[in-house]
């Protein structure tokens, strides 16, 4: 993975984003999602929360072709600072027995283990379907995590991983996150 090049926005961290309280945290990010989604594509991001800032990766060129996925997420929750780790975006949840369903959610992992996601369905063409209320899973509700999602402060840990991110050129820090 040495040497591969990838935008990353830097954005002030919204005080609406704190640890306190899991619901609304993730309800903000969730907002996020459907005002993007009614926007047009959505494709795959991880937002990084540090204590003053958000570091915003578009995923889908840093995964391309690698054997490991969960280890690079692992690595991008490995690094200092990182408080939580949020990953949004359109997905497929695949079930034994069950037709594939397409998702917009966002599914978010905190450092000491907590886990919080919220999905809609949507459509072929991506347009969220009409839903009375959103699925949310919690860690508090002693559920089990989703498939494929999190553990990813856990392996950098255990594993002593972590991504270096140099910069290419001067950070510019992007609107508030919020």
């Amino acid at each position: 993975m040495s040497g591969t090049r990838i935008r990353v926005t830097l954005a002030r961290r919204s005080p609406d984003f704190v640890a306190a309280d899991d619901d609304a945290f993730g309800r903000g990010l969730v907002a996020r999602v459907l005002k993007v989604v009614g926007r047009g594509p959505l494709p795959p991001a991880v937002f990084l929360f540090r204590a003053d800032d958000v570091q915003i990766i578009y995923v889908a060129p840093l995964l391309a072709g690698v054997k490991d996925p969960h280890r690079v997420l692992a690595s991008l929750a490995g690094q200092p600072g990182v408080e939580s780790m949020a990953i949004l975006g359109r997905f497929t949840q695949r079930q034994k027995g069950a037709e594939p369903r397409r998702l917009a959610g966002t599914f978010v992992e905190w450092a000491d283990g907590r886990w919080w996601a919220s999905w809609r369905p949507v459509d072929n063409a991506g347009r969220l379907i009409p839903t009375d209320e959103d699925e949310v899973l919690r860690a508090v509700d002693h559920r089990s995590r989703p498939g494929g999602l999190g553990g990813w402060f856990t392996r950098a840990r255990f594993e002593g991983i972590r991504a270096e991110l140099t910069p290419m050129s001067e950070p510019v820090v992007d609107e508030t996150v919020n």
